[in-house]
């Protein structure tokens, strides 16, 4: 076929069905909360987010009608591995 999408989904049932070890999207009830918008900072301001900016950015939503039911404060990546001391430091 041409459509991609469908080769996709073709392509998933035939890895569940030879694995056996999970089940399609599709075949899944979803829960609730998909129903549900939010907004993350992140994706507006990246690591620069300030009271001000979000206060605006919910304000602009609002404004459009599409006010989110939840905000996620998000300024940046966490690391995950911890920085080691040069040897020029204590």
């Amino acid at each position: 076929g041409d459509d991609p999408y469908v080769l996709v989904q073709r392509g998933f049932s035939e890895v569940a069905s030879a694995l056996g070890t999970f089940g399609l999207r599709l075949e899944k009830q979803l829960p609730p909360s998909v129903d549900v918008f939010g907004w993350c900072t992140w994706d507006a301001f990246y690591s620069q987010v300030t009271p001000d900016k979000v206060l605006r950015g919910i304000s602009t939503l609002r404004a459009a009608n599409v006010p989110p039911r939840f905000v996620i404060l998000d300024d940046g990546w966490q690391s995950t591995v911890p920085k080691r001391p040069q040897p020029s430091e204590p």
